[in-house]
C-alpha cells in the first residue's frame, strides 16, 4: 500500500480566473435567490395576517399576527441566507482570497470506457473525486495501480485537472 502524498501550491493565473468566473456566477445566483426570498418574506406576513384577520373568531388581531409572521419570516430568511452562502459561495471566496490548491497523489483503481458518450475514465482512490475523465492517450498509457496527481482548490474542492 502506497502512502498518499498531498502538497499545497499557489494557484496559476488560469485557475484564479476560473475560480473568479465561478465566484461571479455563484454570487449572481445567490443574489437572485435572496431577492426572491426577500419578496416572499415581505408578502407572506401580510398574507398570514389577512387570513387570520378574516377568520370567524380570530385568535390574534391583525397587528399581532403580522408581527409574529414577520419575525418568523425574518428568522427563516436569515437561516436560509446563511446556509445558502455557507454551502458554496463562502468556500469559493476563500479560494480566491488565499489562492491555494492541493495536489494529491492518487491510485488508479479501475479504468473504464463509457460508450454512451465516447469518454475514458479513471476511478481513483480519493476522498474528493471518485472518477476523472482522461484523454485516450492517458487511458492507454496508465494502468490500474499506477499513481497520478490530481489538483483541486483548497476550500471549495473545485477540481482543476490531473497530471
Amino acid at each position: 500500500m502506497r502512502l498518499k502524498t498531498i502538497r499545497m501550491e499557489a494557484l496559476s493565473n488560469d485557475e484564479i480566473d476560473f475560480l473568479s468566473v465561478k465566484q461571479a456566477k455563484e454570487r449572481r445566483t445567490f443574489y437572485f435567490g435572496m431577492k426572491w426570498m426577500l419578496v416572499v418574506c415581505l408578502v407572506m406576513p401580510l398574507l398570514v395576517a389577512t387570513i387570520i384577520h378574516f377568520e370567524d373568531k380570530p385568535v390574534l388581531n391583525f397587528k399581532e399576527a403580522y408581527c409574529y409572521a414577520q419575525i418568523t419570516m425574518a428568522l427563516m430568511f436569515l437561516f436560509i441566507m446563511m446556509a445558502t452562502y455557507a454551502r458554496k459561495l463562502l468556500f469559493i471566496n476563500l479560494d480566491v482570497k488565499h489562492q491555494q490548491k492541493i495536489i494529491e497523489s492518487v491510485e488508479i483503481i479501475q479504468k473504464k470506457f463509457m460508450p454512451q458518450n465516447q469518454s475514458f475514465h479513471f476511478y481513483i482512490k480519493s476522498q474528493i473525486k471518485m472518477s476523472i475523465e482522461v484523454t485516450q492517450d492517458d487511458f492507454l498509457k496508465f494502468e490500474e495501480g499506477d499513481e497520478i496527481n490530481i489538483e483541486y482548490s483548497k476550500y471549495s474542492k473545485e477540481y482543476f485537472g490531473y497530471f
